[in-house]
């Protein structure tokens, strides 16, 4: 579904921004940085991959964790619309009848 893959690329894309922006500031890579931005990109590669887009709970919280401590410094809400996208998709789903469905 095309709403899954721009989630997965807003992920990455804001996980590369955070890692640029850490790296440029001359900020350091410290354990929460490197949590967000892995778990950020993580999140992304399970939205990506096409067998794993029927569980969508997993990319959801894993954005969620990864979000946590980004909100310490404000840069967590860049997250937000993969979240949102990944939680129509599921009520859509839903809906639809088409809960445990995996549609490529």
């Amino acid at each position: 579904m095309i709403m899954l893959r721009l989630a997965a690329a807003l992920a990455a894309a804001v996980s590369a921004a955070l890692l640029v922006t850490v790296l440029l500031r001359d900020i350091g890579l410290n354990p929460l940085n490197v949590w967000t931005i892995v778990l950020g990109l993580l999140a992304s590669g399970l939205l990506a991959v096409p067998g794993t887009r029927g569980h969508l709970l997993a990319p959801w919280i894993i954005l969620v964790l990864a979000m946590v401590p980004a909100l310490i410094g404000g840069l967590g809400i860049l997250y937000l619309p993969s979240l949102v996208m990944i939680t129509l998709v599921a009520a859509l789903r839903v809906g639809s009848g088409s809960a445990g469905a995996v549609t490529h």
